[in-house]
């Protein structure tokens, strides 16, 4: 969590460092117009430091990076999941830094255990940590000092506070902001600090000016951040400066400055604090005021209408659909352009009646391109070829399965179906189900949210053994080779009635493979299912009955543990009487690799296998090579506690 927070703060800084530039620049051409102009445009800036999403256009400046994509609304200069990418790249505003820090970055090494890319990635994350509690630190601490200084202020009328301890007025407070004044101050000199003070309070500015800070806390480590915090803050002055001088008349711009001197003589500021802003920078703030002039209607009009366009280019983001990506049927041969670089579609004629499904498991989706650019092809797939990406049509449905131990897909958007296969390791298989129809696909179903931490459905393995059973006469040669250890009655279908399920075991010590049978029967007496285990590592399964709520059901639970990578697995069904079963649930956890392990996840996952545990019994287990058939409840051996990583 910490790793992907600081990633998006790069990326926020990355264009705001863009942004900033860009504002200096804008600066230089309102050198004379009113400051509050240039005050103004600092709010995007603002804007970009602390909010990570943007809405998109065609007139974007930031289009100009035509190699940076914008993810859900975010610039991303970085990709989220570069700490796990095996050639980590980033594509940075300006090309030749981009080069130069990708020829740096430390490469995945397949031998290593852990990504050199994501050492770097969670040191950077701790330092930034680090950095941002020091120098919200250092606001808190000043501003606690302050209020010290404060206790003896006296309240002389409404939000106005005069103090002895104090040599320059401020204004401190959020919610409920206050006026301080110093004691020494003359009574010719209020009526303009008071007047510039509620200016200050009137436009906003003591919540502006927190916010600021609390930007320079969150990029602390960009040089441009902390250019943009002081030259916005005279900005503000001058802007709060000239509000004064219209206010009251360009008569008095030369008593205004003379206070202003006055109050700046021998004493020094509070800028240190956060919360509380007093006046600074007196010598240009004096310039600004003996230079001000009425400005006229036209260079008020240009001023506008430069402010208005700088502001809307610097706050979009590039469109995010572009013409070289647009994902439709070509004709022919068309060169596509994706995050793997150019491939060659030549879609494969199908008629548009015919659809084809498969099960495909995705590597990578390529949000530029709009497609499955990595995956492992299926050997029964007749759709493109090896290597090609999979498109997805326009109107392509996207659906995800949130249930871990049953189906319930919900339909997401592409973002949502790209962002859960990005978040998991690059090389990890996700299973889908592709729907196709004239090449493309046009439903797209992702078979488990969680695939990335091992949590997957478990559908029932089905009744493989029947038919041998019945074509081979299995029956009677378990008869002969196995011991028949217990018989029961169950209702285990909603329409055939009472099954008998007859456990047989074998121990042969000159056999290395033993275990047992479970076979059931119908009311008749005919074979309808069968289960086995058996003491070899591949055949180790424990199979129970059980009963909730008046319903019986069969549970089935393989628990593999190899200490660096394993999996646990359930399923719970009932008899159709035909043949098939009637599922109830059904989950899988498979651990270590890829795989990434979480806790919380992992205990609820857990606690689905203990809800039918609690109320079964074991009728057969070959777990770790031995036999056992004891009516007996395993509740307390596989549960979160005992199984957790």
């Amino acid at each position: 969590m910490l790793e992907s927070l600081f990633i998006r703060v790069l990326n926020m800084s990355l264009t705001a460092c863009v942004v900033i530039v860009a504002v200096l620049l804008v600066r230089i051409l309102l050198r004379k117009a009113p400051r509050i102009f240039s005050y103004a445009l600092w709010a995007v800036v603002l804007f970009r430091l602390l909010c990570p999403v943007s809405f998109s256009a065609d007139f974007s400046l930031l289009g100009a990076a035509k190699s940076v994509e914008v993810d859900r609304g975010r610039m991303e200069y970085i990709p989220d999941n570069i700490a796990v990418m095996p050639e980590p790249a980033v594509n940075l505003p300006f090309p030749a830094m981009g080069e130069a820090v990708n020829a740096v970055l430390p490469q995945g090494k397949e031998e290593a255990s852990v990504n050199p890319m994501g050492i770097a990635v969670a040191v950077g994350a701790g330092i930034w940590l680090i950095g941002m509690l020091v120098v919200g630190g250092y606001g808190i601490v000043t501003l606690i000092l302050l209020k010290r200084k404060l206790k003896s202020a006296v309240r002389q009328e409404e939000n106005i506070y005069i103090t002895p301890n104090m040599i320059t007025p401020f204004v401190l407070g959020i919610f409920c902001p206050r006026i301080y004044l110093p004691s020494m101050l003359r009574e010719e000199e209020k009526e303009y600090i008071l007047l510039h003070e509620r200016i200050h309070i009137r436009r906003g500015d003591h919540v502006i000016r927190v916010a600021a800070y609390l930007a320079l806390c969150l990029h602390w480590f960009n040089p441009l951040v902390w250019a943009a915090f002081l030259i916005s803050g005279r900005d503000m002055e001058m802007s709060c400066d000239e509000a004064v001088i219209r206010k009251l008349g360009y008569g008095v711009k030369k008593e205004y400055s003379t206070s202003l001197l006055t109050l700046a003589t021998g004493r020094k500021g509070i800028s240190g604090v956060p919360l509380a802003f007093g006046e600074g920078n007196t010598g240009s703030r004096i310039k600004n005021v003996l230079h001000y002039k009425k400005p006229a209607v036209r260079a008020m009009l240009a001023a506008i209408a430069l402010c208005a366009a700088a502001a809307a280019v610097l706050s979009a983001n590039p469109s995010t659909q572009k013409e070289e990506d647009a994902v439709t049927a070509p004709e022919g041969t068309e060169e596509y352009r994706t995050d793997y670089g150019a491939f060659k579609e030549e879609p494969q004629e199908v008629p548009a009646s015919r659809t084809d499904t498969y099960e495909v498991s995705v590597r990578s989706v390529s949000r530029s391109a709009r497609a499955i650019d990595r995956y492992v092809r299926p050997d029964n797939m007749e759709i493109g070829e090896e290597g090609e990406p999979l498109f997805f049509a326009e109107d392509c449905a996207f659906t995800v399965n949130y249930e871990m131990a049953g189906v319930g897909y919900e339909e997401v958007s592409f973002d949502v179906f790209a962002d859960l296969i990005a978040a998991c390791a690059p090389d990890l298989n996700k299973p889908c189900m592709l729907t196709f129809r004239d090449g493309l696909v046009v439903k797209a179903d992702l078979e488990s949210a969680y695939v990335n931490y091992g949590i997957s459905f478990r559908e029932v393995s089905g009744n493989y053994e029947y038919e041998e059973f019945v074509e081979t006469g299995m029956e009677e040669t378990i008869k002969d080779g196995y011991t028949l250890v217990r018989t029961e009655e169950l209702d285990l279908s909603d329409r055939t009635g009472l099954e008998t399920a007859e456990v047989y075991i074998r121990r042969n010590a000159d056999d290395w493979v033993n275990g047992g049978y479970v076979l059931f029967r119908n009311a008749e007496g005919n074979l309808i299912w069968t289960e086995s285990a058996f003491t070899a590592r591949a055949g180790w399964q424990n199979i129970y009955f059980g009963e909730r709520d008046g319903t019986n059901y069969i549970l089935k639970a393989h628990i593999e543990d190899r200490e660096e990578y394993g999996e646990y697995a359930y399923e719970v069904f009932r008899l159709d009487g035909e043949g098939g079963a009637d599922q109830i649930a059904g989950s899988a956890f498979e651990w270590g690799g890829a795989y990434e392990y979480d806790d919380a996840l992992f205990q609820e996952w857990a606690s689905g296998m203990e809800y039918y545990l609690e109320n079964s019994y074991l009728v057969l287990s070959t777990q770790d090579g031995a036999i056992r058939t004891e009516k007996i409840s395993e509740a307390g051996r596989y549960r979160y506690e005992t199984l957790k990583r």
